[in-house]
């Protein structure tokens, strides 16, 4: 009786997770402007069950207005895990790790038509509740596997170009951009399309993010990410699509600057939203709750659309989980859970939570496009992710249903005081017991020649030496041979940060016989 009261939160956030993250009709991609109005309160979060249909055209969100659209192409952290097709196992409950009560209507078969999911209800993003729909086939154009070991390169928000230049001149920068990365041998990359809970493309969910032209929001005259994707495919570099889940606003929480249009801007404003603490300030920024069950369904719902509109190889998070340990950003959610009798303590909670939202996004995935990989890149100190940012990497890389690829970011040197490469590598390596999970190490040559300065001893490491990269890499093929190696990133590998010492570090890395 003990053992059933307490697996029966459990059970219902695997049904949860699968009302959150199925599939939807072809080409329904869920908007965020132009939603009719419910009948419903203005404070309601309940969804409706008649759901308006989006104006959808050419699979390219009209309400962006793009001129060109024909080149749009509970987990529990200890007992409970996915079936072998990548979704919790699920089983009626009444009980969930986010509180409150589980959708679990189904539709009947005199539907004669799907029910289009509504991002919004009163502007206020809702979580996928019932669904009518045929799973997608196709499973997408992706760029053929390389015989080659993983090697790739991150390409951040920072490092892509503005498109406020001509369609033309912008094609030629990205093409320059993937011969680059090809020209040394790198068949895959990681392309940051949502940084700030906004978008380098056209989308029905998130804003346009200022990076892409400079200005919150402002439209651009052409689509970027379906350039990249095309340059990408012209040279054979299996394209990767990087998101931030959580990380709305950096190092600054006035809300005034986001874009208005922001699902976070939205949250913020509306009173049922605000009471439920879907969107969370702290001294580092803004954030999504990383434990609110809308909030997972928005982050799907994102990827969905990604998947629906562009062939891409991969969907990749990094390493930004729960922003803060502050026990009152998610205090909501977790007392509506032990309301319900969850008996976890509030840690080992947000990781139930956190896994949660993998799991979820795992089967979004896979229901789809089931030959897309889902990879995460954790920061490379295991303990800390699992205690600071509640991110159990370990879990994730022992269950089916997570990750097909974990990177973790090995930033350390030889001498790193705390965390030594060669100790890092080795707990990595062993920890990675799925063969359905690849192992990519993620190394710094952004630290080349630069004082390390959390490296207690072994600051001045990488300024000593040049070959650090090389003997690193050197170190985890000899113990894991044929391991995949990625490097930060791709101003310092190729573009306007590559130094005389980092080029000397990369032709020492590119000529040891591993790479």
């Amino acid at each position: 009786m003990r053992l059933r009261r307490f697996l029966h939160p459990f059970i219902m956030l695997a049904a949860i997770l699968v009302l959150l993250c199925f599939t939807l009709p072809d080409n329904a991609i869920l908007p965020v402007d132009n939603i009719s109005q419910q009948s419903t309160t203005e404070s309601s979060m309940a969804p409706s069950t008649t759901l308006p249909t989006p104006n959808v055209t050419n699979n390219i969100p009209p309400t962006k207005n793009v001129a060109t659209t024909s080149e749009a192409s509970e987990a529990s952290a200890s007992t409970s895990a996915p079936s072998k097709t990548g979704a919790p196992s699920s089983t009626n409950g009444s009980g969930n790790i986010f509180g409150g009560k589980a959708t679990n209507d189904a539709p009947t078969k005199s539907q004669t038509k799907p029910l289009v999911a509504s991002a919004y209800q009163n502007n206020v993003p809702l979580v996928v509740t019932t669904i009518y729909a045929p799973k997608p086939t196709t499973t997408g154009a992706q760029t053929p596997k390389s015989n080659k070991p993983f090697r790739a390169v991150w390409i951040s928000y920072m490092e892509l170009p503005k498109a406020t230049v001509t369609k033309e001149q912008y094609a030629a920068t990205a093409d320059k951009i993937f011969s680059n990365i090809a020209n040394v041998g790198f068949n895959a990359a990681f392309v940051h399309v949502i940084p700030f809970a906004d978008s380098i493309y056209p989308s029905q969910i998130f804003p346009w993010s200022r990076f892409v032209t400079g200005i919150n929001g402002k439209v651009p005259d052409y689509d970027p990410l379906a350039i990249l994707l095309k340059s990408a495919k012209k040279y054979g570099i299996a394209f990767h699509v990087w998101i931030n889940p959580f990380r709305v606003q950096s190092s600054d929480t006035d809300e005034s600057k986001l874009p208005p249009d922001s699902p976070a801007a939205k949250w913020l404003k509306d009173p049922a939203a605000k009471a439920k603490g879907l969107v969370i300030k702290t001294a580092g920024g803004i954030y999504f709750n990383p434990a609110a069950s809308e909030v997972h369904a928005l982050i799907c719902n994102g990827v969905r659309e990604i998947l629906r509109n562009y062939d891409v190889d991969g969907i990749h998070l990094d390493d930004y989980f729960y922003p803060s340990q502050d026990i009152t950003i998610d205090s909501i959610q977790y007392t509506e859970y032990k309301r319900g009798g969850g008996t976890l303590p509030l840690d080992n909670w947000r990781r139930a939570s956190v896994n949660a939202f993998i799991a979820g996004l795992y089967q979004t995935v896979k229901s789809e496009k089931p030959g897309t990989v889902f990879s995460i890149s954790p920061g490379g100190n295991i303990q800390r992710n699992r205690e600071e940012l509640y991110a159990d990497a370990a879990h994730w890389v022992s269950a089916p249903g997570y990750v097909d690829m974990i990177i973790p970011q090995l930033y350390y040197g030889f001498e790193n005081q705390a965390m030594p490469f060669e100790k890092a590598a080795k707990q990595w390596n062993d920890m990675v017991k799925l063969p359905s999970v690849e192992l990519v190490f993620g190394l710094a040559a952004y630290k080349s020649g630069k004082l390390d300065e959390k490296a207690g001893r072994g600051a001045a490491e990488w300024q000593r030496y040049d070959d650090i990269l090389a003997r690193e890499a050197a170190f985890v093929q000899k113990r894991h041979p044929g391991v995949g190696l990625a490097l930060y990133s791709y101003a310092y590998v190729l573009g306007n940060k590559k130094t005389s010492v980092v080029e000397t570090e990369l032709a020492k890395l590119y000529a040891g016989g591993v790479w």
